[in-house]
């Protein structure tokens, strides 16, 4: 029998041994941060060939002291062709998980290009799709959260609210991946802006205390 729980098990476990390693080096390369287009901060950390599975691991951040450099119009609600695992490490991580309804009004699908020669582009697909909420989840320090392939989310923390996290993110799959939004997004040769200089400094504080706190 195939243990579907496998993968985020063994993440979670490498999460949880190395999560102050992976801390330090974001640090030590600050400068290496790119803006996520909904509004945070990612170091990539680069791949993951453990004994028993396979991935590819970044540290997040949602910036609370500072404004939060988002791509205006960019669709919030989106799935993944990749399984996540999460660990929280600073501050209070809150999502909403999403089911299909058809009395659910539509949503316009849309699909992502990531890392062409001159960046990620963004278009609507034509299709469809209604969505309801269903879980508003709640996530604290030292818990981990999981998201599935293909399981449609929004993250929601706050403005004001710091967060850290620490993620694994699995094998991409052929399918899974999608973008929702009520109007029609359309974006080419996006590249994703680095921090200034100031910002350095805002993550390099908030990565010496998560790694003194926690």
């Amino acid at each position: 029998m195939v243990d579907n729980n496998a993968w985020a098990l063994r993440a979670e476990e490498y999460l949880r041994r190395n999560w102050r390693t992976a801390v330090q080096r974001a640090l030590d390369s600050v400068s290496s941060g790119k803006w996520h287009p909904n509004g945070f901060i990612v170091f990539r950390l680069g791949e993951v060939q453990d004994d028993t599975f396979t991935g590819s691991h970044r540290v997040h951040i949602w910036p609370g002291g500072i404004a939060r450099r988002g791509l205006p119009g960019h669709p919030t609600i989106h799935s993944h062709d990749w399984e996540l695992q999460s660990l929280v490490l600073s501050g209070h991580y809150s999502d909403v998980i999403f089911g299909t309804s058809t009395d659910a009004p539509p949503l316009l699908a849309h699909a992502v290009r990531y890392g062409g020669a001159e960046g990620d582009s963004i278009s609507p697909t034509g299709g469809k799709i209604q969505l309801v909420r269903q879980e508003h989840r709640s996530v604290h320090v030292g818990t981990c959260h999981h998201m599935d392939v293909g399981v449609p989310h929004e993250t929601v923390v706050p403005d004001e609210e710091t967060v850290v996290t620490y993620v694994m993110m699995g094998p991409r799959q052929a399918d899974g991946m999608m973008l929702a939004s009520p109007v029609p997004f359309s974006v080419t040769s996006f590249q994703r802006p680095s921090l200034s200089v100031d910002e350095q400094l805002y993550a390099s504080r908030t990565l010496r205390a998560t790694l003194s706190t926690s």
